[in-house]
C-alpha cells in the first residue's frame, strides 16, 4: 500500500541502492475514493474543537477525530474476509478495530497523520517509472481496496512501457490488504523466486 508508493519513489531517486524491489498490494497511486477520504484528514481535524489549530497538547489531542479516521482507515486495510479469518465474530472483529483506532488516537500525533494522509492523497508516482533501474514485482490481492488489482496491472503495464524489468502476480486466497500483508506463507514461494533472479 503506502510503504509501496514510497519504495517505488526511493528505487527512481536511489537506482543505484536497490537491484529489486517488491511491491505489496501497491498501485501507482491510491484509488480515487481513499484519496478523497485521505484528503479530508486536515478538514476533520480542524472541524475538532480539541485541535486548537494545532496547539493541542498531550493530554487535550483530538482523539474523537483520530479515533474517527483511523477506524475508517482500516476498515479499508482489513476487509471482512481478512476480519473473519483472524476473528471468531464480527463483534470480535469490531472490538479489535475499535482498540487499536482507540491505541492509535492516544498516541499518534494529529498534524503527522494529516500530513501523511495529505502526502498520499496526492501521490501518483508513475512520473518517476522511466529512472527505475531495478527489477519490480508486483504483488496484488485480489479484494484489496487499497490498491485494487485492476490498479495493480495497470502500474505493472505503466512500469513495463517505461522499460523496467517488472512482474505481476495475482495472488489467490483471501485477498483484501490485511490479509496481503499478514499471510507471509502465501508470500514464500513468489518472494524466493524473484530474489533468487535479482
Amino acid at each position: 500500500g503506502l510503504g509501496g508508493l514510497v519504495a517505488l519513489r526511493l528505487a527512481a531517486l536511489f537506482p543505484e541502492l536497490a537491484e529489486g524491489v517488491v511491491v505489496l498490494g501497491s498501485a501507482r497511486a491510491l484509488p480515487e475514493g481513499v484519496r478523497e477520504k485521505l484528503g479530508l484528514s486536515w478538514q476533520l481535524l480542524r472541524a475538532d474543537p480539541d485541535f486548537r489549530e494545532g496547539l493541542y497538547g498531550p493530554d487535550t489531542l483530538p482523539r474523537k477525530t483520530m479515533r474517527r479516521l483511523r477506524l475508517d482507515f482500516l476498515k479499508l486495510l482489513y476487509g471482512r474476509e481478512h476480519l473473519s479469518s483472524v476473528y471468531p465474530s464480527a463483534e470480535a472483529a469490531r472490538l479489535a478495530l475499535e482498540a487499536e483506532a482507540d491505541a492509535f488516537a492516544d498516541t499518534f500525533d494529529p498534524v503527522s497523520w494529516a500530513t501523511l494522509c495529505s502526502a498520499y492523497a496526492g501521490c501518483d508516482v508513475a512520473d518517476c517509472f522511466a529512472h527505475i533501474r531495478a527489477r519490480v514485482l508486483l504483488m496484488a490481492g485480489a479484494t484489496d481496496a487499497l490498491a485494487p488489482v485492476n490498479r495493480v496491472r495497470d502500474t505493472y503495464h505503466l512500469l513495463s512501457a517505461a522499460g523496467v524489468s517488472a512482474r505481476f502476480l495475482e495472488l489467490p486466497g483471501p485477498g483484501d490488504h490485511g490479509a496481503l500483508l499478514s499471510d507471509a506463507d502465501r508470500l514464500h514461494g513468489p518472494l524466493s523466486d524473484f530474489l533468487r533472479r535479482c
